[in-house]
């Protein structure tokens, strides 16, 4: 059974590019239940070993480093951000495709009144004021603890007042306590949602807030809680939805293949377009262990209703040792019966086919 994680929240809203049950759709994935709620658990009616959980993006991220699933669609900040987090220090999600939605970056904020021009300006206007320590609040505590490291080390004169020791991290009590005792003269609070009104407030749990780490899409948000970006001298940490991997699907794994099948439909399946109806027929090229040609086409032959048998839109060639055949398939069985391609025939990878018709 394999168990992906889907994301709640920004990546399945349309109005925020959230674009994830259409993709399950156009993939020929038949999903009930998909809401926008964390541990929910839709139902996919394809005759197939798939189990789906709705989570938080980042829980979706720490499921796959820590093996309890084995992938999951999510943003690239998030697997960033847990990858410098101590507590999953050694453990990797690979990104098997990138999925091309979802693209936000994240950007150092300020309230829209203070007189500063860009991210040195404040913070030397911080420290000139006496401003200890210069507090700042995220979601992503440690890309912007990175953030502020990184700037303190292009700049001289905020070298020499704050040293190259790197920030504070701190998860406030209501979170869950912990403090690494690094640079103190910099803090980076660790926040649970609503990340632009404590930046406006000044305040959570008990510290001043001064800036702020934000989710940039559109710019709007941040506008219209007064606030405004302030641009670094560091390259701005950009990111979108893609789907990882974890451990139990890896290459050289056993499981190897439910994972490349799973990126295979997903990668392809925005360009097919919503259009798609399950009983149209989609033209897709397969790469097959040439041992393996005639066992596959007898198969195909003994499918009339999922192939449409002698359509043959390129023809057989070989690939790095394997051979192409192009078949065309009904769109509505894809999972079914490319998983089967997959464990049963050693399938290694599939594209879909342009100038086709869906009839």
């Amino acid at each position: 059974m394999t168990k992906l994680d889907l994301p709640n929240g920004s990546l399945m809203i349309p109005k925020r590019q959230g674009i994830t049950p259409d993709l399950l759709g156009w993939s020929g994935l038949v999903v009930q239940d998909y809401f926008n709620e964390s541990r929910s658990f839709p139902k996919v009616e394809n005759d197939i070993d798939l189990e789906l959980a709705v989570l938080r993006p980042q829980e979706g991220v720490v499921n796959v480093l820590t093996g309890t699933s084995d992938l999951t669609i999510t943003g690239g900040d998030w697997v960033r951000e847990l990858g410098l987090n101590p507590e999953y220090r050694g453990l990797e999600a690979e990104l098997l495709c990138d999925l091309n939605y979802g693209q936000v970056s994240l950007v150092p904020v300020v309230r829209q009144d203070l007189e500063v021009v860009d991210f040195t300006d404040f913070l030397i206007k911080s420290m000139e004021e006496g401003v200890y320590p210069i507090c700042g609040v995220s979601e992503k505590p440690f890309l912007a603890a990175q953030l502020i490291y990184d700037h303190i080390k292009e700049n001289k004169e905020l070298r020499e007042h704050f040293g190259l020791e790197e920030p504070i991290i701190k998860f406030p009590v209501e979170v869950g306590a912990y403090v690494d005792n690094r640079n103190k003269g910099l803090v980076i609070l660790k926040s649970e949602g609503r990340t632009e009104d404590k930046i406006v407030r000044g305040e959570y749990a008990g510290d001043n807030v001064h800036w702020g780490y934000e989710v940039e899409q559109s710019g709007e948000t941040i506008k219209s809680h007064g606030l405004k970006v302030l641009e670094t001298d560091t390259e701005k940490v950009t990111s979108e939805a893609g789907l990882y991997a974890g451990p139990s699907v890896a290459e050289g794994t056993d499981r190897r293949w439910e994972a490349e099948f799973i990126r295979d439909l997903l990668s392809g399946a925005r360009e097919l377009g919503k259009d798609l109806r399950r009983d149209h027929y989609v033209p897709i090229g397969l790469a097959v262990p040439g041992e393996r040609v005639e066992d596959l086409e007898e198969h195909i032959i003994s499918k009339p209703g999922v192939y449409r048998n002698g359509i043959t839109a390129i023809n057989p060639q070989r690939e790095k040792g394997h051979v192409v055949l192009a078949r065309e398939i009904r769109a509505g069985k894809r999972w079914e019966e490319l998983s089967g391609l997959y464990r049963d025939f050693g399938v290694v990878g599939f594209n879909y086919l342009s100038n086709f018709s869906r009839d």
